[in-house]
C-alpha cells in the first residue's frame, strides 16, 4: 500500500468474482471442452446402442433424439456445476488474499476482523457468518452463491439393497452386507478405496433401475450414482439419465419402486466410489 490507496488484494472490490478467473478459468475451459467432447460420444453411443436393437435414430417416435437431447441436458447442467465449483475457487483464492494483504497491512487479527466486516458490509450489503481458520482465529466468512458445496452424498441416504454386489480391488464380488471395515474396494481410477464402516437402515424408501444395457440396481431414492460426464445423479432422478456402469455408459430406461427396505451404507476412504451391482456409485 502506498499514498494511502488500497492495493489491489486489499480492495473490497476484488471479492466480486463472478466468473472463474486465473487458472480457474483455463481449468473451466478444459473441463467444459472434454464434457462437450464426452457427450458427443455419447451420442454416437445411443446411436450404436439403438442400432444394435433394430432401430433407426428416429425410431421409435424420435426415442434417440429424445436421450440425445438428455445428454445436452446433462452436459449443460455439468457445465453449470463446473462453472460454480471454479468461480468458488476463484473467489477463495481472491478472499484468502484478501485476508494476508489487510492482516500484513494491520498487523493485527481485531484489525483484520473490523476492516474485513466493513467492507462486506459495503460491497454486497449482507450480513457475515462467523467461522474459524486454520490459525484459530474468528474471522468473517461471506455466504456466497459460488460456494461448490460439500460432498455428493451430504445429507442423502446413500444405501444399497440387501443383496447388491460390490467389486474388491482384486475384481472378487461380495454381497453388501458381508462388507467389513478395511476391505478394499474398486474404484474408477484404478486405487483402492478402502471400507471405513458399514451401517445399517430400515425402512427406507428405495427404487430398482435397470440401464438399456442391462445393468440393474436396487438402492434407497437418495442414493448416488456416477454421470459420464462427472457429477452425479440421485436414484430418484436417474430415469432417462446417461449414466456410468461397469459395461460403459448406459440409459437409465426403467424404474421400480421397492418401497421400504432395510439398507446399508458403504463409508470408503480415497475416492468414495465403487461399484454397485455394476453401477458406479459415490458414498
Amino acid at each position: 500500500m502506498s499514498g494511502g490507496t488500497l492495493s489491489g488484494m486489499m480492495n473490497p472490490a476484488s471479492l466480486d468474482v463472478t466468473q472463474p478467473t486465473g487458472p480457474y478459468a483455463l481449468q473451466y475451459n478444459q473441463a467444459k471442452a472434454q464434457g462437450a467432447t464426452n457427450t458427443d460420444q455419447a451420442k454416437q453411443a445411443i446411436d450404436r446402442e439403438a442400432g444394435q436393437r433394430g432401430f433407426g435414430t428416429g425410431a421409435p417416435s424420435g426415442y434417440t433424439g429424445f436421450l440425445k437431447s438428455q445428454a445436452d441436458m446433462s452436459n449443460a447442467q455439468n457445465n453449470g456445476q463446473l462453472f460454480s465449483q471454479f468461480a468458488g475457487n476463484s473467489y477463495q483464492d481472491a478472499l484468502n488474499n484478501f485476508w494476508k494483504a489487510t492482516n500484513t497491512a494491520s498487523g493485527t487479527a481485531n484489525t483484520q476482523t473490523g476492516q474485513g466486516t466493513g467492507a462486506y458490509t459495503n460491497l454486497y450489503g449482507t450480513g457475515q457468518k462467523a467461522a474459524t481458520d486454520t490459525r484459530g482465529q474468528n474471522i468473517g466468512i461471506l455466504d456466497s452463491a459460488l460456494s461448490a458445496g460439500g460432498t455428493a452424498a451430504s445429507g442423502a441416504m446413500t444405501c444399497l439393497c440387501e443383496g447388491t454386489m460390490l467389486m474388491l480391488a482384486d475384481g472378487s464380488l461380495i454381497a453388501v452386507q458381508n462388507v467389513l471395515p478395511g476391505m478394499p474396494l474398486a474404484s474408477q481410477n484404478g486405487k483402492e478405496n478402502r471400507v471405513t464402516a458399514l451401517r445399517i437402515y430400515e425402512a427406507v424408501q428405495c427404487v430398482k433401475i435397470e440401464a438399456m444395457n442391462g445393468c440393474t440396481l436396487c438402492a434407497s431414492r437418495k442414493h448416488t450414482i456416477v454421470l459420464p460426464l462427472g457429477g452425479y445423479a440421485r436414484m430418484e432422478d436417474a430415469l432417462l439419465q446417461y449414466v456410468r456402469t461397469y459395461k460403459g455408459p448406459s440409459i437409465v430406461r426403467t424404474m421400480t419402486d421397492l418401497g421400504k427396505q432395510t439398507v446399508y451404507q458403504v463409508l470408503t476412504d480415497g475416492s468414495h466410489d465403487y461399484l454397485s451391482s455394476e453401477f458406479w456409485s459415490l458414498e
